[in-house]
């Protein structure tokens, strides 16, 4: 699974796909849902432990993007 190493590797449109999540029915749920934005696999595929294995990767996206590139995207973003 390729997945994006922080904030600066992934897309503007990524990053508004991320912006517009809602609330999630369940975590697991949101887990599947970034990865389905993230990754160039089919998240349905996945087991637990592989999207747990996953999301050990993407430790970065508990963190706001660094204000350069917060502010960048920002522009693209509809608030």
């Amino acid at each position: 699974m390729n997945l994006p190493k922080s904030w600066n590797n992934i897309t503007v449109s990524q990053y508004k796909e991320l912006r517009g999540l809602g609330t999630p029915v369940s975590f697991f749920d949101w887990h599947l849902d970034v990865l389905d934005i993230l990754s160039d696999v089919d998240v349905e595929d996945l087991t637990f432990d592989e999207v747990d294995e996953a999301f050990d990767g993407l430790k970065w996206l508990k963190r706001e993007p660094h204000k350069v590139y917060a502010k960048e995207l920002g522009q693209y973003v509809c608030k």
